[in-house]
């Protein structure tokens, strides 16, 4: 009998994976993973991770399987949490979900399971992975519900990494799932799901990093309406004062920007009321904000991307021709980016031309390559542009 570990999170998604491969004749035992707790972090005072290993636990006394708690605190806080605050230092905007999927879920803990015996490792994820019995070629897959498909998050996945695990809820929507909690009557059943940063729970983002990170004062600029031609850098040139923030590294591209506009001088440089600012782009070496008050504003789009540290999904292969991709540049998103042409760049880099541009595009976000429901790899994203 084959072995299974279930990342038991204490959600409902993971109790279902391990419901599943119990009813399909596997030896499955449920592990919590303490990834983090105010005693490693002082200024996280909410984080549920005593409840979440309760219910955990009242899982796999429902379904009869063994369960035990190993502490991760030392690998998350070296390998997700420090470099989640060194890449907002530098004013980037990292995701620190595609982190800890590479680096603690499918790297520490299923070292941690290989050394308890066990063949394969399983998770609540909303993604699918298929192996060639012949050439044991392993791919990743959108999951079946693609409202609550996380293929994006793993995209950073080795060949042997999905060789070893089993996405056992893939094939299933979100209502499926909480229907099968309900027939099994896990206490998790109508558990709301976690919208916080992977095993963390819900984390005040802004309020986090200012406890972390010491920020420095700096101005704010309004951008004008670009003209015919121009570019950022012209527009930038133009560009009059609105108010200050409190750091650079605090804001992301896209976002809403009102904290850091003063309402009094948009007024008198705009004769009319505020109208909604919106960050698009930051100077981290000036310590420079600029907004611009267009939702549409055509700066915004961006139709090239430079990406870094590119690696294959799996055992995937990148096609000659990469005109059928798309591009996923965030989780859940909406409008499909179809790839143009795609050039090589040193340091394992790429350059990626859009055909259809991508909207507020920061540096720091994963760029996730699909062939239809395929995932092929992905990288960092260093550099967007309108061109």
């Amino acid at each position: 009998m084959e072995k299974v570990i279930v990342a038991m999170s204490g959600g409902v998604d993971s109790s279902v994976a391990a419901a599943i491969l119990k009813e399909k004749g596997y030896e499955v035992e449920g592990v919590f993973m303490k990834n983090w707790s105010p005693q490693t972090i002082q200024s996280l005072t909410d984080c549920p991770w005593e409840q979440d290993q309760k219910d955990a636990a009242a899982v796999c006394a429902v379904l009869g399987i063994p369960f035990r708690s190993i502490n991760f605190e030392r690998e998350y806080k070296e390998r997700v949490v420090d470099y989640f605050l060194t890449e907002y230092q530098a004013g980037r905007t990292p995701n620190p979900d595609v982190m800890c999927n590479k680096e603690i879920k499918f790297g520490a803990f299923l070292e941690a399971a290989r050394r308890l015996d066990a063949d394969y490792i399983a998770t609540g994820h909303y993604a699918l992975s298929t192996v060639d019995a012949y050439t044991e070629k392993a791919l990743l897959w959108r999951g079946a519900d693609k409202r609550k498909d996380q293929s994006y998050f793993l995209h950073a996945l080795t060949g042997d990494q999905l060789r070893r695990t089993i996405f056992s809820i893939g094939g299933m929507t979100k209502p499926e799932v909480r229907q099968a909690a309900e027939r099994y009557r896990f206490p998790t059943a109508r558990k709301k799901d976690s919208q916080g940063i992977c095993f963390i729970g819900h984390l005040d983002l802004k309020k986090f990093l200012r406890e972390q990170i010491t920020g420095q004062r700096g101005d704010t600029y309004l951008l004008p309406a670009v003209q015919v031609g121009e570019t950022i850098e012209e527009r930038q040139e133009r560009a009059k004062p609105v108010g200050t923030h409190d750091g650079t590294m605090f804001f992301t591209i896209g976002e809403r920007a009102g904290v850091v506009v003063d309402n009094s001088l948009y007024r008198r440089l705009q004769n009319r009321d505020v109208s909604p600012t919106y960050i698009l782009k930051k100077n981290y070496r000036t310590n420079v904000l600029y907004v611009t008050d267009d939702a549409d504003d055509p700066d915004l789009f961006s139709n090239y991307l430079e990406i870094e540290q590119y690696s294959p999904t799996g055992d995937s292969i990148f096609p000659l021709d990469p005109s059928g991709l798309t591009v996923q540049i965030r989780y859940q998103q909406q409008d499909e980016a179809r790839v143009k042409a795609v050039h090589s760049l040193p340091d394992s880099g790429m350059g990626v031309y859009l055909r259809t541009p991508v909207k507020a595009a920061a540096e720091g976000q994963s760029l996730v390559f699909y062939a239809g429901d395929q995932v092929m790899g992905g990288g960092v994203i260093r550099k967007a542009e309108r061109v």
